[in-house]
Formats: C-alpha cells, sequence, structure tokens
C-alpha cells in the first residue's frame, strides 16, 4: 500500500493525504485506464509464463523445476540488481541486520523455492487447465496453516470454505486417478499449494513483527526481489543436488541431439520468464498501490479461469465434472475472501496486510 504521512489518512489511490477516491485524479476514468493497463500487462506476463513453461516442461522434456526455478531467480536478481542500480536508484534496497534477514527472508525464500519447484515438477505431468485448477486449493491450506498458527480467528465461514474447497479439489481428481503419471502430478501439485499456504501464512506471522513490519514499510518490490531470489536461488540449488543432479547430462544430450539451436531456445526461455517475472511484480504492485490487496485476489481468480479458458482452447481437456469442481473451488475461495474482509472477524492477517504487501506480491508473482 502507499506509505503515509504519520497522522494523515491515504485513500488508496490517492497521492495526497486525506482525499478519498471521490476527489482522488485517479478515480473515474484515470483510475479505469490504469486498473486495465496494469491488469493486461499482469495477465499476459503471467498466463504467458505457465505456458512457456509447459512448453520447457513437456516439449522440450526438460524436466528439471528446481533447475528452472534456481536460473530463472538468478537471472531475474541480475536484472533487478541492474535497474535498481542504474535506473531506479531511489527504489535500491535497505541493507538487511543479519537477524530480520535470518527471521524473515530465509523463511520466506526458502518456502517459495518449494512451491515454485514442486508447482513446476507437477505441471510437467498435468494439463495446464488441470494444473491450474488444482493450485486453487491454496486458500484451503491458508486457511488452514492460519488456524494452526492462531493467525486466523474460526467463525461460521470456516468450515463452509474449506469443505467447498476440499469437496472442489475431490471433484478435480476424481477422474484423473487412473491416467498414467496423474496421481503423482496431482500429489505434488497439492504439495505446492501446501507449501504456497505455508508461505502465506509466515508472511503474516513474520510481517506482524515489529522490525520485519518496519522494515517492509520502507521496502518496495524491487528490493524485496532483490532481498529474496538470490535466497530462493541457492534453496533451488540445493534442490537440484538432491533430485536432479543429472541436469548437466541432460542439457549435453540437448546439445548433442540438436545442437546450439536448442540450447539456445533454453537461454531464451530463462531470459524471457525472468523479464517476465519482473514485469509482473511491478504490474502487481503498481495494481495493489491504486485499488487493494482484495481486488488484486479478485482478478487472481479470474486470471486462473482466463488461463484454464485458454489451456481448453489449445487442446486441454476437461471433464465436466471438473469444471464443477472448479466451480466449487471458486465458490470456497470467493467465501474465505469475504470472511477475511467482514469487519466482525477481522484476524491478523488484515493487520498485517499493509506491512505484508511487499512479500505477497513476490508470491502473486509465481501463481
Amino acid at each position: 500500500m502507499r506509505p503515509s504521512i504519520e497522522g494523515d489518512e491515504m485513500s488508496p489511490g490517492s497521492d495526497v493525504p486525506g482525499t478519498s477516491y471521490e476527489t482522488s485524479p485517479y478515480f473515474g476514468f484515470e483510475l479505469i485506464r490504469k486498473v486495465v493497463v496494469y491488469v493486461c500487462v499482469w495477465y499476459v506476463s503471467s498466463i504467458s509464463i505457465t505456458f512457456a513453461n509447459k512448453f520447457i516442461l513437456s516439449t522440450v522434456q526438460f524436466r528439471y523445476p528446481f533447475f528452472l526455478t534456481a536460473v530463472g531467480n538468478f537471472i531475474a536478481s541480475i536484472e533487478v540488481f541492474v535497474v535498481t542500480q542504474w535506473c531506479v536508484t531511489d527504489h535500491r534496497p535497505v541493507p538487511l541486520p543479519r537477524t530480520q534477514f535470518c527471521r524473515v527472508v530465509v523463511p520466506l525464500a526458502l518456502s517459495t523455492t518449494l512451491d515454485l519447484g514442486f508447482s513446476l515438477w507437477s505441471l510437467a505431468y498435468l494439463s495446464v487447465s488441470f494444473h491450474v485448477i488444482l493450485k486453487g486449493a491454496a486458500p484451503l491450506f491458508v486457511l488452514i496453516f492460519g488456524l494452526c498458527l492462531r493467525l486466523e480467528r474460526p467463525s461460521r465461514r470456516t468450515p463452509v470454505a474449506m469443505l467447498l474447497l476440499c469437496g472442489g479439489m475431490v471433484l478435480v481428481a476424481a477422474d484423473k486417478l487412473s491416467l498414467p503419471d496423474r496421481p503423482l502430478g496431482i500429489f505434488l501439485g497439492l504439495l505446492s499449494s501446501a507449501f504456497s499456504g505455508l508461505r502465506w501464512a509466515l508472511t503474516q506471522l513474520l510481517m506482524t513483527d515489529e522490525s520485519a513490519g518496519a522494515l517492509s514499510r520502507h521496502n518496495n518490490p524491487l528490493s524485496t526481489m532483490l532481498h529474496t531470489m538470490p535466497t530462493i536461488t541457492m534453496g533451488a540449488f540445493v534442490g537440484v543436488l538432491a533430485f536432479e543432479r543429472d541436469v548437466c547430462g541432460r542439457i549435453g544430450e540437448i546439445a548433442a541431439a540438436h545442437g546450439a539451436a536448442q540450447l539456445g531456445l533454453l537461454a531464451a526461455y530463462f531470459v524471457t520468464q525472468a523479464t517476465l517475472v519482473f514485469v509482473l511484480v511491478l504490474a502487481e504492485f503498481s495494481l495493489v498501490k491504486i485499488t487493494s490487496s482484495l481486488t488484486l485476489s479478485v482478478f487472481g481468480v479470474l486470471k486462473e479461469l482466463c488461463t484454464v479458458f485458454i489451456g481448453v482452447m489449445v487442446g486441454d481437456k476437461l471433464s465436466a465434472i471438473n469444471v464443477l469442481g472448479l466451480f466449487v473451488c471458486v465458490c470456497g475461495t470467493a467465501i474465505y475472501h469475504a470472511k477475511r474482509t467482514k469487519p466482525s472477524e477481522k484476524s491478523t492477517f488484515q493487520k498485517a496486510e499493509t506491512n505484508a504487501d511487499g512479500a505477497e506480491l513476490i508470491e502473486g508473482a509465481r501463481r
């Protein structure tokens, strides 16, 4: 959210303390224009990343998700460093004390690494549409971890949202378990969603800390990326050592079979993916600055529906029961967000939301 001058109130979409949507220059056509531009950039970059990942994993048969995560974040780190050092110097990262780095950056980066790695691993076995629907289970795990860490207060809506999300996932996976490799892909997708929920809960828990909150208020998306991405890179390389030690042999096989052209395709993929992530995070940050985190969540659900629709248009197969499961999951997600925004049921999530915006955007960039 936008920083405000102490003692003044600032409404979303306003640069002037004490103004509202009605008196803000962003109100009306200008606000709508900016929202449309940011949403279009966000959608195009996010959906492009998803289909590019699927192409590399399935068509090129380069199934090394942790290696892809490591190299992509490494290149993105370089891009962000160059931009903050020579282009946008007022967004240079604030030096982090070791305590804050260990308590805030490391847990978020490691949970991000596991989320991204298992998500890509799952995508290697599932269609884009089915994978996106499966990732819709993330709010379920947010609720579970939020309740376990006492960040969420139980309410009458909580079991309804959890029941709908669980029921939707059952419907989504019901007719896929008998297909080869699908059980593994479904398991990896749910594991990725679990780490995504854990990351969100950790974000809220850590950002309620006074020192972390103060740090976040002086942060921005570029410095957040520069703090977290190198740690994500190192964590992903640990995953490479654990699961993908034959990646160098595979690169050699690709070079021998297809020559430099295929290696050039891989290099272009890494640079393009990192650049799209960079653009995506800036678009999300700009969108949440002039609207709210709730608006970002709503547009996120619509983005998933668009991705599913495009996947079906290019050949993905979804049965009627899968579509029903998607609808049930969307209903569960809607109830979850309605629960979070109900004034009488405010939780630590809402109290920490403003301080956690920077880390939330990094999460959103990989959805």
